[in-house]
């Protein structure tokens, strides 16, 4: 390939425009097909050589176009590009003295494919000097560009202290604004302790200069957790700014507060491969801290307690009393799931409907084997259901717990959703339960703590090992990691009562972690010795307030101890409504229903009185009484009845190793009844070897 007819080209290459314009029709048309594909080839040299023009100045186009190449031709290609002016003297690559990665005899080889994807251009030098090879000038910035973005840890991308652990002493200490000293550890620590600390964060950004660059630091920050893309800032209000990773990378670097580059995560199994500005994780942190959400700004408050599990429990009931048939595949026929849902104290919110709800409550069910679909198609609970409603809250909050943590597992091509969920919990645990945060904070937190420790956590090797064979290896978005977590918080842990929320106008805006939640979901931090916790002061108050009226009305004041008591009102009574008190009317049907599961009516009184305010009027003892009195329980169970003439027969089956368990009752010599949930599966094929046979 001739490229540029010989000229006195300098050290500094040729630029892209001039290069392709000096090639032949032919030479173009192999550019054409390695660059464009099969899109329509121009008839002419000057609309090939614009439409090539544009073509490889796109980084994308260029970082994908670079994967098609062999370890060989990227390392000599790369090698060019470290020269100064991205040019080599020709001989270099004929003598293969070009790089120590690739053997002399493949560097002129791989040399010659890239001049036939117009990677490189061959020119004259210099008077005096051989010809020499280069990669066209903008080519060649792309690829540099390219190349210090896949250098770089991820660490030193995601995390300020990653991006200073190559500083001297005297470089931190400069940084920090302190005045140089011994230069030992405690001096680096100091330093380094002041240019992590928000405040000090939050002046370095107040001094960058151009206003319109703050404001978008700080829509980086707010809005997108710290990482933003080119094409994604090709969709906003770039606040006026045109994108410019040469611009943006200094000025955020030389102010410590992020980078920009290219970055290609994909062998990390996450989908970003493009131009990207990145703020440090603690600059995202302090300044999500200075926008927290103002308490006195926040209107309609929902924490939903343990609805989720008294209705559970009215769910369980339900299917105890009612006849409910099922389809072929076990979904709920519509009239009984509105018959359902009306059981429900759930109220909507947001994108949490009761059906929505009460879908996964069924699934908790099923998953638990708290139901089970009988003969005829219908779901009745389980003796397992019913000893359930007999544990204590916090055991039973932690079963449902488990499973809405287990849905948020790693499903089908999430890859990285396990160390994601484990992060968050971290954040969750250390979160003041005083402070109301952004929805988004401990996700974009989360998230960002995951992508500075990719290496450390050994991914790249993992998603490797995992994904070695498949054809199209399952990648994740960045910003589809953090919604997940999001989504968990907002809809998952709000149902549970794990955290409260709150809204300003129609938004949600907030969310507080609830003392149920710090208890369920990990041991308690440390408090601010200045300031006692939110339900440390609710605590200060004796105990619940409850008010029973002989009418069987029962007034609740909500607190933070009063979550036990609701608990079990909902299982008595029915809700009426709510103001600045829960009230409540307890009914003969729960009740009743409640001591048919075994809960005797004097537990239920004397519960009733430990949170009352009052000695409980005598009429409501009274009636409580005969209520319970009007209850008679009959035992239920699935039976296999095995009847035979001869009683040697029964007993040789009651002896048998499989059958023991089984065995119900010995219901007389020529009878013999087997509990049907452990029956073996093969039991007629093993009595069959006995020489007894099933009819």
């Amino acid at each position: 390939m001739s490229g540029l007819p010989p000229t006195t080209s300098a050290r500094a290459g040729v630029a892209l425009l001039p290069f392709l314009e000096g090639c032949r029709l032919a030479e173009l048309e192999d550019f054409y097909l390695f660059w464009v594909g099969s899109e329509p080839l121009p008839s002419t040299h000057a609309e090939l050589v614009q439409r090539l023009d544009r073509r490889m100045r796109t980084p994308e186009t260029v970082r994908a176009k670079l994967k098609l190449f062999t370890r060989a031709q990227r390392e000599v290609l790369m090698a060019v590009v470290a020269a100064e002016g991205c040019t080599v003297d020709r001989v270099a690559i004929l003598e293969g003295t070009l790089t120590d990665g690739v053997p002399a005899g493949e560097i002129d080889v791989a040399a010659r494919t890239l001049r036939k994807r117009g990677f490189l251009a061959e020119v004259a030098g210099a008077a005096g000097r051989g010809a020499v090879c280069c990669v066209p000038r903008e080519l060649g910035q792309i690829l540099a560009r390219l190349a210090r973005g896949s250098d770089r840890p991820a660490r030193g991308l995601f995390s300020l202290a990653g991006f200073l652990e190559g500083r001297t002493t005297d470089q931190l200490v400069a940084a920090a604004g302190s005045a140089a000293g011994a230069g030992g550890t405690e001096e680096r620590e100091t330093a380094l302790g002041t240019l992590a600390d928000p405040a000090h964060i939050r002046e370095r950004v107040a001094a960058v200069a151009d206003a319109r660059v703050r404001a978008l630091i700080e829509r980086v920050a707010l809005q997108f957790g710290g990482l933003l893309t080119r094409s994604l800032f090709a969709r906003i209000e770039g606040e006026g700014l045109a994108w410019s990773v040469e611009t943006l990378r200094p000025l955020l670097e030389g102010h410590l507060l992020g980078t920009a580059g290219h970055l290609d995560f994909e062998p990390f199994g996450i989908a970003l491969t493009e131009e990207v500005v990145v703020l440090f994780g603690e600059v995202v942190q302090a300044l999500l801290e200075a926008r927290r959400p103002d308490p006195a700004r926040l209107v309609r408050r929902v924490n939903f307690g343990a609805d989720a599990l008294s209705d559970v429990q009215r769910i369980l009931s339900f299917l105890g009393r009612e006849r409910v048939r099922v389809t072929r595949n076990g979904a709920l026929y519509k009239t009984m799931r509105k018959r359902l849902q009306a059981e429900m104290i759930f109220r909507e919110t947001g994108r949490l409907t009761r059906d929505r709800v009460l879908d996964l409550l069924l699934e908790f069910l099923r998953a638990r084997d708290f139901v089970r679909v009988r003969s005829h198609h219908t779901i009745v609970p389980t003796r397992e259901g019913l000893v359930f409603g007999q544990l204590g809250l916090k055991t039973q909050m932690k079963q449902l717990v488990r499973h809405v943590l287990g849905l948020s597992s790693p499903h089908a091509g999430e890859f990285h959703g396990l160390a994601l969920l484990g992060l968050l919990l971290e954040h969750f645990r250390a979160a003041d339960p005083d402070v109301w945060l952004d929805p988004m904070e401990l996700p974009f937190r989360a998230r960002n703590a995951y992508l500075a420790e990719l290496e450390a956590r050994a991914v790249k090797e993992a998603f490797r090992t995992q994904y070695e064979y498949a054809l199209h290896p399952p990648r994740q978005d960045p910003f589809q990691m953090a919604w997940r977590l999001h989504e968990l918080l907002t809809e998952g842990f709000l149902l549970l009562g794990l955290v409260e929320a709150a809204s300003v106008g129609e938004r949600r805006a907030a969310i507080r972690v609830t003392p149920l939640g710090r208890e369920l979901l990990g041991p308690e931090v440390e408090r601010r010795r200045a300031r006692p916790s939110r339900a440390a002061r609710a605590g200060a108050t004796a105990p619940p307030c409850l008010i029973v009226n002989p009418d069987f009305e029962v007034l609740l004041h909500p607190g933070p101890d009063t979550l036990e008591v609701v608990h079990f009102l909902d299982r008595i009574a029915e809700r009426l409504h709510a103001d600045h008190h829960l009230h409540f009317r307890i009914v003969r049907e729960r009740v009743q229903d409640l001591v048919g599961r075994g809960v005797g009516v004097d537990p239920v009184i004397a519960t009733l009185q430990a949170s009352a305010h009052a000695p409980l009027p005598p009429n409501v003892v009274t009636t409580l009484r005969d209520w319970a009195g009007g209850v008679d329980t009959v035992a239920a169970r699935e039976v296999l009845l095995l009847e035979c003439e001869r009683p040697e027969v029964l007993d040789r089956i009651e002896a048998m190793r499989e059958c023991r368990a089984a065995v119900h009752r010995r219901l007389g010599p020529d009878a013999l009844a087997l509990d049907g949930r452990k029956v073996p599966p093969d039991l007629a094929e093993r009595l069959r070897r006995m020489g007894v046979f099933l009819r």
